[in-house]
């Protein structure tokens, strides 16, 4: 199964291609031009593998949520290589792609929280397999200050989070003592290994739920 994936939810463009035999991902940080940028990438990463894009099994994105432009990007990407291929298009959440990325967690039960701007957050709880694959959906994805994410308290949990520093004293105390590791930026290959974990359960998506997600209107 060859599986091309793209994330530009954030100044991070990139791009990961999945195959039986080999995962390869590449990014640059690009806050513009990442339209034409991330289809360059593609070109390239499957010419570096020997791949034409009629090879392709399916195509994922990071569908957010993040920058509004920068979702829309990847998703306008996803649908036109699914379209022009016919093959199947699954969409990631930004967070949860956080969450899967291996060696990020020190639990199954994953906090994921990132800077959202305007003295807020996104955020999400989720619970993972064994495999490091979303299992469970605890708490969807949503936008507040700060001082307004929780967890549930009869698990132990921990917390993925990127651009921890601006917002850390803002956080509930209880929070701020969980474990942690902190990074960045989201990278495409964990929504390639989602996609590929997903259609391997024979878990398709349509091309109405393969659609951005946005938890407020554009920042302008």
């Amino acid at each position: 199964m060859n599986i091309l994936a793209v994330e530009t939810s954030t100044e991070r463009c990139s791009v990961s291609l999945a195959t039986l035999t080999t995962e390869i991902e590449n990014h640059v940080i690009a806050p513009r031009g990442q339209a034409t940028l991330v289809i360059k990438m593609a070109e390239e990463m499957l010419k570096q593998c020997d791949l034409k894009k009629s090879d392709l099994n399916a195509v994922a994105f990071g569908s957010g949520p993040g920058s509004f432009n920068g979702i829309r990007v990847a998703a306008s990407f996803a649908h036109g290589v699914a379209m022009a291929q016919n093959i199947n298009i699954v969409p990631c959440s930004t967070l949860h792609a956080l969450a899967m990325t291996p060696n990020f967690t020190t639990s199954r039960n994953v906090l994921v929280i990132s800077d959202a701007r305007q003295s807020e957050v996104y955020w999400s709880c989720v619970r993972l397999s064994a495999e490091g694959q979303i299992d469970e959906i605890v708490v969807e994805n949503k936008v507040t200050k700060p001082s307004d994410v929780s967890v549930p308290k009869e698990a132990k949990w921990c917390v993925v989070s990127s651009k921890w520093t601006y917002y850390e004293e803002f956080l509930p105390s209880y929070i701020k003592i969980l474990p942690r590791i902190t990074c960045d930026y989201p990278s495409a290959l964990p929504i390639a290994k989602f996609a590929r974990h997903s259609l391997q359960r024979k878990k398709e998506f349509s091309p109405i739920e393969a659609m951005p997600v946005y938890l407020r209107s554009p920042i302008r």
